[in-house]
């Protein structure tokens, strides 16, 4: 999802990817900012999310709702310009 996500954004990809201690940290740092009251681009959470291993078992929700009707690649695209429409990026 990086790579898609890299190049929808128009950036390059990440040429290693970050440790979870360095996010983890990034991640108290935005924390310690934000309760200074300093406007951060994104919350500690954010962050730690980011680097969990997260699984979901779709079988259920696909057998209910049908499979996605778009693609993962038209889904990121269009997150990307509703963030950037709305300021976020």
């Amino acid at each position: 999802m990086i790579r898609i996500a890299a190049k929808i954004a128009g950036v390059p990809e990440p040429p290693l990817p970050t440790p979870g201690w360095a996010v983890r940290l990034a991640a108290t740092g935005l924390d310690l900012i934000r309760a200074l009251g300093i406007e951060a681009p994104a919350e500690g959470n954010q962050l730690r999310l980011s680097v969990r291993d997260l699984y979901f078992e779709l079988g259920k929700a696909w057998a209910t709702l049908g499979e996605p009707r778009i693609s993962i690649e038209q889904s990121i695209a269009e997150t990307y310009i509703w963030y950037k429409t709305h300021g976020y990026l």
